[in-house]
């Protein structure tokens, strides 16, 4: 697996996110995020690889999805930005639990 354009591009606001400590803040930050389209397609892909297992997850990066499984699979499916937006959105914590993931990828990418 290559790297996209938009995982390339959000490499540093996953990067950001993850060192952000208070939940208001990064709950906030987040919410700003979500409304970009390019940010919602890189964790789409993110979570498109994770449904097709192009990449295989710890036993505890498992555990942290499987509350959002369906999410996930929804967000893997969605193909226009609104529809995309629209799960991120009401994932309830979809997004803050790819976090992690996304830096592993991204660094397992980069090496």
């Amino acid at each position: 697996m290559n790297f996209s354009g938009n995982l390339k591009s959000n490499t540093k606001l996953f990067k950001l996110l993850s060192t952000i400590k208070g939940k208001p803040l990064k709950a906030k930050l987040l919410k700003q995020l979500t409304s970009d389209d390019e940010f919602n397609q890189a964790l789409r892909e993110i979570a498109f690889n994770i449904v097709q297992q192009n990449r295989t997850l710890s036993k505890s990066q498992k555990r942290s999805l499987q509350p959002h499984a369906k999410k996930l699979s929804l967000l893997s499916l969605a193909s226009s930005p609104k529809k995309r937006k629209r799960v991120i959105q009401t994932g309830r914590g979809l997004p803050l639990a790819l976090i992690p993931i996304a830096l592993t990828l991204i660094n397992e990418l980069a090496s």
